[in-house]
């Protein structure tokens, strides 16, 4: 039976300044290894937590068992007195993660001709998906008087996904989001002008499709 190393890990994704969420988590050895199963609170409130070094350090880890695990980022905990693990999970092992509110599935993606695979946020699910991309767009800074510092933002992209094909990047407007549904397009375009529905509003566009895909199932009863 495969060795389990019970440790304890701090959410990467929470901002720093933020009092740690403390996590009882199982983690395995191997290409294979992921996060299993999670349970925890958080820490007097009000109160940061202490750490002999806030920042993460690369790390070994050896069992009573004599697994060895490497490359883990490490801090020490002063304030649980816990050795806390910031890990990254293997993708191609998820099947969705709930984040604050938030549901993220990693599939692949079409976009102008290149073919990848990457995490989307899941606005609408059904047979079609109404997913959103988010990316980095950065900026190179400008000397001179009216010069600026480099920077960057997050920049974001919808996109659907039709079935297991490649998710397919949309404009939210009725001709790019029609064009990928024309072969209901009689009928889709009757359902919006019945309901008054919104390019601009996501729920809408949910709405739309899951029309979209009643209309498909009933095609094939």
């Amino acid at each position: 039976m495969k060795d389990f190393l019970l440790i304890f890990i701090v959410g990467f994704f929470m901002s720093t300044g933020l009092s740690a969420q403390i996590k009882n988590v199982y983690i395995g050895n191997g290409s294979s290894s992921l996060i299993l199963e999670s349970t925890g609170d958080y820490g007097p409130a009000g109160f940061n937590d202490l750490y002999m070094n806030p920042d993460w350090k690369m790390g070994t880890v050896i069992t009573k068992k004599k697994a060895l695990i490497k490359n883990l980022g490490l801090r020490y905990n002063v304030t649980s007195g816990q050795f806390e693990v910031v890990s990254v999970l293997n993708p191609d092992l998820i099947k969705r993660i709930n984040l604050d509110g938030k549901v993220f599935v990693y599939t692949s993606y079409l976009n102008k001709g290149k073919k990848g695979r990457r995490y989307f946020q899941l606005l609408s699910e059904g047979k079609t998906h109404l997913l959103l991309a988010r990316y980095v767009s950065r900026k190179a800074g400008k000397k001179g008087l009216y010069g600026y510092d480099p920077y960057q933002t997050i920049e974001e992209t919808y996109y659907l996904q039709k079935g297991n094909q490649p998710a397919v990047p949309i404009k939210r407007n009725k001709k790019s989001i029609l064009s990928l549904l024309a072969d209901q397009k009689a009928k889709v375009e009757a359902f919006l002008r019945n309901n008054n529905l919104s390019f601009f509003n996501v729920n809408d566009i949910g709405k739309l499709l899951r029309y979209y895909d009643s209309l498909n199932a009933q095609s094939k009863q």
